[in-house]
């Protein structure tokens, strides 16, 4: 099946546009005062607005692309490190967590676009020429193993196995300590509606013994986890890009929730290999899971909140209008493109969403209610990934390659009751 970027998808991330006013390159920093105080105790607490950029890092460019930058990487935050790939270099790259500081560079044969995986004696990572890597914590490699093809996501390990999923539909298992070839699988080529495709792939994620993952196909696969055989597969997409990139989710109650590029987002029930709910939207990036509700974002750069159990809408929202609840079972309006919102993320009460064009939004989860944004000096090219948050750090890596930092203020609400996202004035106990 042949595969191609759809560059008509991601035009508001191609185009280029002016940096940050004062910044030329990686800031510049001098050395750690000792201190007892961890980055990772400095930053405890939980997240509220406003939000304040604490730092920013410039990634590295070989120049030798002649393509639109266009960074995909996630960021893993370890301790007082964090662990990021450059879609512009080889490498992974070692950075202080408070400053942004260039620590050190691991090696690898090509760009890493994925986010390395914590286990006990270091990382897993993989880069987007197919190869996956075992390194320890102070950078060494263990071992080195090539799929077959591209991976932009993130491997999974489950026990002692490393899972990875190609953007040519192959899933690779390996053994954690060793590297070793445990079992590949290669999902049925099969005549699709579009020849253009999305690139990217869904992560596979692991429950109960067996491996779930999309397909570029339009289809949700069950594999056995021991053996890679295939147990199970369901046509779930419709529309014209039929990719099944959104990584599956499953609920308390064991539904599996995912969904295509130009849709529908589904509920499916495992045992019975049924869909228990549709909802007639596409999904951008990935679902998030969160106080019994899933939130993603569309092609037209709308956000929704469904009912996890029901499917039922709870709200949505579009930069470019103020939320409304929905009646439930009567759909979306159609709403005029803006830019196509990542993948959300939730810490405590607050949603926390970017575009390609480059602007961050904090909302309220229960009701879409925008609660924050940051003013931009200068217009900068958006994100491609959804930030990461991590107590009171959020994390941003922009599409003209810049991680960014931004701190959240710290305090404690006066009750339980109290959250920040409710309160009339953002006064906080120090």
């Amino acid at each position: 099946m042949r595969r191609f970027l759809v560059i008509g998808l991601l035009a508001p991330a191609l185009v280029s546009c002016s940096y940050l006013r004062g910044v030329g390159g990686p800031r510049q920093f001098q050395e750690p005062v000792e201190d007892i105080e961890t980055a990772e105790s400095a930053y405890h607490g939980l997240l509220r607005v406003p939000i304040v950029e604490e730092w920013e890092h410039q990634l590295p460019d070989q120049g030798i692309w002649a393509i639109s930058r266009m960074e995909q990487g996630v960021p893993l935050i370890a301790d007082d490190r964090i662990f990021l790939g450059s879609s512009r270099s080889n490498g992974l790259l070692v950075l202080e967590r408070s400053t942004g500081r260039l620590l050190q560079e691991i090696p690898t044969v090509n760009p890493v676009q994925s986010q390395p995986v914590a286990v006990d004696d270091g990382l897993i990572l993989a880069d987007t020429g197919g190869y996956i890597y075992h390194v320890t914590w102070e950078g060494d490699q263990l071992w080195r193993f090539h799929a077959g093809g591209p991976i932009y996501a993130t491997p999974t390990v489950s026990g002692e196995r490393v899972i990875a999923v190609t953007t040519t539909d192959s899933i690779v298992t390996l053994d954690l300590k060793t590297g070793s070839w445990l079992w590949s699988y290669r999902a049925e080529e099969r005549e699709v509606r579009e020849e253009l495709s999305v690139l990217g792939s869904s992560r596979s994620v692991v429950r109960d013994g067996h491996v779930y993952a999309g397909t570029s196909d339009g289809h949700l696969i069950c594999l056995d986890e021991t053996s890679g055989a295939l147990q199970w597969e369901l046509l779930l997409a419709e529309g014209r890009f039929i990719d099944v990139d959104a990584t599956p989710v499953f609920t308390e109650d064991g539904l599996i929730l995912v969904g295509s590029y130009s849709g529908p987002v589904v509920a499916v029930d495992p045992m019975r290999h049924a869909v228990v709910w549709r909802y007639e939207s596409g999904v951008v990036g990935d679902i998030t899971l969160a106080h019994g509700h899933l939130y993603f974002g569309d092609e037209s750069g709308t956000l929704h909140a469904l009912h996890a159990a029901s499917g039922e809408e709870q709200w949505s929202w579009n930069p470019i209008k103020p939320p409304k609840p929905v009646t439930p079972g009567l759909g979306v309006a159609v709403i005029k493109r803006t830019g196509l919102l990542n993948t959300p993320v939730v810490g405590g009460r607050i949603l926390m969403v970017s575009d390609l064009q480059g602007t961050l939004y904090a909302l309220d989860a229960f009701s879409g209610k925008v609660l924050w944004r940051n003013e931009q000096r200068e217009t900068f090219l958006g994100a491609a990934m959804p930030v990461v948050l991590d107590g009171r750090q959020v994390l941003f890596v922009t599409a003209d390659g810049k991680l960014r930092s931004f701190v959240a203020p710290a305090g404690v609400a006066d009750t339980l009751e109290d959250e920040p996202s409710r309160r009339q004035s953002r006064h906080l106990n120090m």
